[in-house]
């Protein structure tokens, strides 16, 4: 079955003066906000609740719930919103997209990383929210992975770095201070990784070293797009 994994930065700001009176608007749709959850409800018995959705985006949109957030996106959609103009007036960003067995390898890893870095695991209703600074360093866990993965040609492919991801991997080094534990949990990988491939199964694992030069470009590009912003990371799986 195919999977879609999407990463969102949010503006707390652009939402609350933006977005809310869209969503709670009773007219200039037709089918409001409302209508719309409720009629979902009924279909999935989700029992998603319209009325925390508004004091949510009143508040704090950052403190969303990923399903919450992804019925508000599919109904923008489907009221002809585009993607530029959902960024741009109602802080909604989509910083990443994955997709089947990529998606599927990344999802593995971060939670591999949550369980040896005893983060909290807060997987609800559909993905989860992240706090930018526990994103971050798992987006230089996972370029420094990648990078070693490439480097170690474990997967025999023919990519080669480039001077902007050499940049970047000397700047997780040196700027953000990856941690002994971490550089060696990286180091003890990928040699785990060299055996993945020898049972010839499509394990997560294996799924990750054949998408490592795609997962080091889009963890850079996503890395840099938060690398000034003050917002939760919203992931919104969905299978």
């Amino acid at each position: 079955m195919g999977r879609s994994t999407k990463f969102y930065k949010l503006n707390k700001i652009l939402a609350k003066k933006n977005l809310l009176s869209v969503l709670l608007s009773e007219s200039n749709f037709d089918e409001p906000f409302k209508k719309f959850i409720e009629k979902k409800n009924k279909i999935s018995n989700e029992n998603i609740a319209f009325v925390n959705i508004i004091k949510t985006v009143d508040l704090n949109i950052n403190t969303i719930q990923p399903i919450e957030l992804w019925h508000i996106i599919f109904w923008l959609e489907e009221n002809n919103f585009d993607d530029d103009f959902v960024n741009s007036q109602f802080g909604i960003t989509e910083i990443m997209s994955l997709h089947n067995k990529t998606s599927y390898g990344f999802m593995f890893q971060l939670g591999d990383y949550e369980l040896f870095r005893d983060l909290p695991k807060e997987h609800i209703n559909c993905g989860q929210n992240l706090k930018r600074e526990d994103f971050i360093d798992f987006m230089n866990y996972m370029i420094l992975l990648m990078n070693n993965i490439i480097k170690k040609n474990i997967s025999n492919e023919d990519f080669e770095l480039t001077d902007f991801h050499k940049s970047e991997i000397i700047k997780i080094h040196y700027e953000d201070k990856v941690s002994i534990f971490i550089r060696n949990q990286i180091l003890s990988l990928q040699y785990h990784y060299k055996n993945f491939l020898e049972t010839n199964e499509l394990t997560p694992e294996v799924q990750i070293i054949f998408s490592a030069n795609q997962i080091l470009d889009y963890c850079i590009e996503a890395k840099n797009k938060i690398s000034q912003t003050n917002t939760n990371i919203i992931i919104a799986d969905s299978f």
